[in-house]
């Protein structure tokens, strides 16, 4: 019998393995990997030995992915290693609300923010980074910039954007979100669009 226990921060998990031939193996191993991108991120944790029971504990930060892990149990007896049994777990990717605002004090300015919510339930481990890229929908991303969003005081996330930019122009706006969580997860968590606008500064002739 094999169980994966997923810490409430989503940091580590905890592997345990006992029962039947388990419990006369001179040494168990537990290999882990994440399903994204195959077995790249493959690790082997030596289990320790406490009563019949064998526990290794896997830091989610040697893996760096959300989604399904995979788990094999290997026992090793008399000297040969056998495959005893295989099992799963999940680590939430985190989601957000994005969307693009626009005070009147901005469109005077030139400029518009990206504002990021996170549920307050989400079970993703919390966030550490938040990167917005921009890009208008004119030319493609000839004018796409990577920006590190500030955390508020309402626990929210915000970018701000300025329009002075060599290749960039009023209008339609992508903004895309990556998330690096505290478990150092990195991983996409939403996007949206919206048109932006300038007011036209007023000029009077003395």
């Amino acid at each position: 019998i094999a169980t994966a226990d997923v810490s409430q921060d989503q940091k580590t998990v905890t592997i345990e393995a006992h029962g039947g031939w388990l419990g006369h193996a001179s040494a168990v191993s537990f290999p882990t990997w994440s399903s994204q991108n195959g077995q790249d991120d493959i690790r082997w944790y030596q289990a320790t030995r406490s009563g019949d029971a064998w526990t290794a504990t896997v830091q989610i930060a040697d893996h760096r992915s959300a989604g399904t892990y995979a788990v094999h149990v290997y026992g090793t007896m008399w000297g040969q290693t056998y495959i005893a049994s295989a099992i799963s777990f999940t680590i939430d990717a985190p989601k957000a609300s994005v969307s693009i605002t626009q005070s009147e004090d901005q469109k005077k300015s030139g400029s518009f923010s990206v504002l990021v919510e996170f549920p307050a339930d989400m079970k993703a481990a919390a966030p550490e980074r938040v990167q917005v890229p921009v890009w208008s929908t004119v030319n493609g991303q000839d004018d796409i910039e990577w920006l590190d969003a500030r955390k508020l005081t309402s626990g929210a996330w915000q970018a701000d954007v300025t329009l002075i930019h060599p290749r960039r122009d009023v209008g339609e706006y992508q903004a895309h979100v990556y998330v690096t969580c505290v478990n150092r997860v990195f991983s996409f968590a939403g996007s949206c669009s919206a048109k932006v606008e300038t007011t036209p500064v007023e000029i009077k002739a003395e």
